[in-house]
């Protein structure tokens, strides 16, 4: 690397996704111009004398003026986007380093969820309160899978929203939405998204609390939404919570507004704010100032110092295992649910996929990763645990009789499956423990690690 030359930093909380990086990678090039060269993109663990670096590189793509691309998995402090991506020489510091790029993720359809998209406006609108992260160019990446035939109001709504924030929302040309077209523009003013909104809420009737936006008058404006969850009125309900802290963003920074607002039908009996004090919507609400939730006014919370931080959860393990095997193409991944990542699908073998979580009956456990060997007709589902928690890591193979019984079999009939645990931390030498990684980086496989996955380890150890 020259010493004009520097390095790409992707920082994610996810398991990265090729697609992903790929879209990501063409806008780069798109937004700065630069020539390139592409084959045929893989993520690769980066090893040295041996040992996980807790890195990985991105090859088969070379950007002029450009050295590596680097990949590595962090921690959100309080609400993390799903990648923050630099340009810099050295390891970036994020009291000093802007970021190019802040990103969303999502493969949930447009059709899917009324509120998702309310509640990924959440993030950006928190990130805009740090300084440097602020500067960066945000975008919202769709990562579909299936088809969708549907388009909500609400996800109209949400897109004008974004754009009123200045996120680019990609991912969707092959799909039924063009999002360039002129319905999808920003709102060009308060009055017009209150108009918008109101046009299609809903009439309010037994369990069902209209979503609307009413100016009462120059300096008041009311929110409705049911924030209180269920029969439990300590419980929050996440979607409306979505809505109503994107509503207060835009209201708030986009256009200015100086008043109250307040939050009405919420269906809070009680101050419900005793254990809530550090939620995304007290955060952001801790920032936009006169703001009440009926009578109540919100406690004040501060925005975590740091951005993002190194992790050391069980991820690190399953998600290199995850990567490693996609980069030997040793064997398959059929399902994936790393922890604090978006769930994935469950491969059915079958022309469309089908999304695993609604095939799944309620209460049904997830396991985090499962492997298939087409050769040898053996299904590994396994359950990533740190290694204090051995115990329960254990203790939760035995709830994976329906996923095994439900999906695995039925799609797959005639393998044989089998349940393990692998670890991140200290390695522990009993039966269910098949893979560990140190937190020094070093892999150890067991006696009865299946051949496939002590392939794919060694294969990149070495390459």
């Amino acid at each position: 690397m020259s010493n004009t030359e520097k390095n790409l930093w992707i920082f994610t909380e996810e398991r990265p996704k090729i697609e992903t990086i790929e879209t990501i990678l063409d806008e780069f090039i798109k937004d700065y111009k630069e020539k390139f060269e592409k084959n045929s993109i893989k993520i690769k663990p980066i090893f040295k004398d041996g040992k996980f670096r807790f890195r990985y590189e991105i090859l088969g793509i070379k950007i002029c003026n450009i050295g590596k691309i680097y990949l590595e998995i962090v921690s959100g402090e309080g609400s993390f986007v799903d990648f923050l991506v630099y340009r810099e020489k050295n390891y970036p510091e994020e009291e000093k380093d802007t970021p190019l790029y802040v990103i969303e993720e999502t493969k949930t359809t447009p059709a899917e969820s009324r509120d998702l998209h309310y509640q990924r406006i959440t993030k950006f609108a928190i990130l805009d309160f740090y300084p440097r992260i602020r500067e960066a160019k945000k975008l919202f990446i769709y990562s579909i899978k299936t088809r969708f035939s549907t388009i909500p109001t609400s996800f109209e709504m949400a897109s004008r929203m974004l754009k009123n924030m200045n996120v680019k929302i990609l991912g969707l040309e092959s799909t039924i939405i063009d999002i360039d077209d002129k319905k999808y523009d920003k709102f060009t003013s308060l009055k017009q998204m209150c108009d918008f909104k109101n046009s299609f809420a809903k009439k309010d009737g037994g369990k069902d609390t209209p979503q609307r936006i009413d100016l009462i008058s120059t300096d008041k404006i009311e929110v409705s939404a049911r924030l209180q969850k269920g029969k439990n009125q300590k419980s929050w309900s996440d979607p409306s919570t979505g809505f109503v802290a994107a509503v207060c963003f835009v209201i708030k920074q986009v256009f200015k507004f100086p008043g109250e607002i307040k939050i009405v039908n919420h269906r809070f009996k009680n101050n419900p704010f005793q254990n809530k004090s550090k939620s995304k919507l007290v955060i952001l609400v801790s920032q936009l100032k006169n703001i009440k939730l009926g009578k109540w006014s919100f406690p004040v919370a501060k925005l975590p110092e740091s951005f993002f931080k190194e992790t050391k959860g069980e991820k690190l393990v399953s998600i290199l295992l995850h990567l490693a095997i996609e980069f030997t193409q040793t064997a398959k991944i059929i399902y994936e649910n790393h922890a604090g990542c978006e769930q994935g699908y469950f491969d059915t073998n079958l022309s469309q996929p089908k999304k695993y979580k609604s095939l799944l009956k309620v209460g049904t456990k997830k396991p985090d990763l499962i492997i298939i060997d087409d050769k040898t007709k053996e299904i590994f589902i396994l359950e990533a645990e740190k290694s204090e928690n051995i115990k329960n890591g254990i203790k939760q193979l035995k709830s994976f009789t329906n996923v095994e019984k439900d999906y695995c079999k039925k799609y797959y009939p005639g393998y044989k499956c089998e349940r393990y645990v692998i670890l991140y931390g200290k390695h522990d030498n009993v039966p269910e423990v098949i893979f560990t990684l140190t937190t020094k980086g070093e892999i150890i496989c067991s006696k009865n690690c299946p051949q496939i996955i002590a392939n794919a380890v060694n294969k990149i150890q070495n390459s």
